[in-house]
């Protein structure tokens, strides 16, 4: 089978290491090829990847901003265009907004069988309603969709119209660790693990951890836009002591293995990577009620869920799960013991079933 996947770039975000470990599971059978819109540094991580067997990994142009620079989104479609009409995939399978609105209809002019367009997050994420104009169109060109979770297909449905028979439900998947945390360390360290933009909720952490139990310290991993304005409001809520910002690291695990619990205070979410890794290693998390987090915890029971854009309960929720030691132990085992059915071989095969379906059915 021969697989092409199209995403923006290969940068330091969820969708990017869910779609470069697929590549990985699949690459022992088939012949995949992803195509990156923008050149992007990935820190190693493309490097790895370009080494294994059936595995392409080609950036197709410079950063580009779909509203200003029309001509290179043109020259992009018609690279594209080319290398879909002289290799002959089966499959293009474009992930995240800005691929699929330029890779489907050019898919669809290549004649590839099958095309699919992949939703991996919730709307209220994205900014401006141009792009659900621009999402519509795309999708008179995809043949299926794919959605990371329950709630991401139902918004993708209820936004786009588009019938939830054509939207197949695929989790996230996490590899097997079998690390463990000392979770029973006291004080606790508390990791927070996600980019440095305004969905993912800092502001509202930064609040929280003001009134938190001083003896508490908040390991912020991620990078993003956002930095400076954190660390001013850092600075502005007198906490510089009890935060500490260590930018991007290629394996955040490493610094969760150090930490007690995790918060994830997002007000937008698909199905968050960090929430999976957290669990692969009985780490508990606290995090919000948004998009697919409810599906992956439970309330109390391998792990606390919050409300978005309310510090005072994450607050209450953070000083909670510090004061009990044993209870967050116990969240952990059981957040351990169910992570095996986001086993990356798995999932592979749930994608593999449903592109061989498909093809079937042309």
């Amino acid at each position: 089978m021969k697989i092409v996947f199209v995403i923006g770039s290969l940068g330091a975000g969820g969708a990017e290491k869910q779609l470069l470990l697929l590549a990985k599971e699949l690459t022992a059978d088939h012949q995949v090829q992803i195509l990156t819109i923008t050149k992007t540094n990935v820190g190693g991580m493309r490097s790895h990847f370009c080494n294994m067997n059936n595995l392409e990994i080609s950036a197709k142009g410079p950063k580009l901003n779909i509203q200003k620079k029309f001509f290179e989104i043109i020259s992009f479609a018609w690279h594209l265009f080319r290398y879909l009409k002289n290799n002959k995939p089966d499959i293009v399978h474009a992930w995240l907004i800005h691929s699929y609105i330029v890779a489907l209809p050019i898919a669809y002019l290549a004649r590839v069988p099958v095309r699919i367009s992949a939703r991996r997050g919730l709307w209220s994420g994205i900014d401006g309603r141009i792009w659900v104009y621009l999402s519509r169109f795309s999708n008179l060109f995809a043949t299926h969709f794919t959605a990371n979770s329950i709630e991401v297909a139902r918004n993708a449905s209820s936004i786009e119209s588009i019938s939830e028979s054509k939207i197949t439900v695929i989790s996230n998947m996490v590899e097997p660790d079998d690390r463990r945390p000392d979770i029973l360390h006291e004080p606790a360290k508390v990791v927070v693990v996600a980019n440095l933009i305004y969905y993912k909720g800092h502001l509202d952490l930064l609040e929280a951890i003001k009134i938190c139990d001083a003896r508490l310290r908040f390991v912020f991993v991620g990078q993003g836009p956002m930095l400076e304005e954190l660390r001013l409001k850092v600075t502005s809520l007198g906490i510089e002591n009890r935060v500490e910002f260590v930018g991007y690291k290629e394996h955040p695990i490493e610094i969760m293995l150090t930490s007690q619990f995790g918060v994830l205070p997002s007000h937008s979410e698909g199905l968050p990577n960090v929430i999976l890794e957290a669990q692969s290693i009985g780490l508990p998390m606290i995090a919000t009620r948004v998009g697919g987090v409810p599906e992956v915890i439970q309330d109390r029971v391998n792990g606390l869920l919050v409300e978005p854009n309310a510090p005072a309960e994450l607050s209450a929720a953070i000083t909670w799960m510090s004061q009990h030691p044993n209870e967050r132990q116990r969240m952990g085992l059981v957040a351990s013991s169910s992570i095996k059915r986001f086993d990356p071989e798995m999932i592979t095969t749930q994608y593999l079933d449903l592109y061989t379906n498909l093809l079937e059915s042309i």
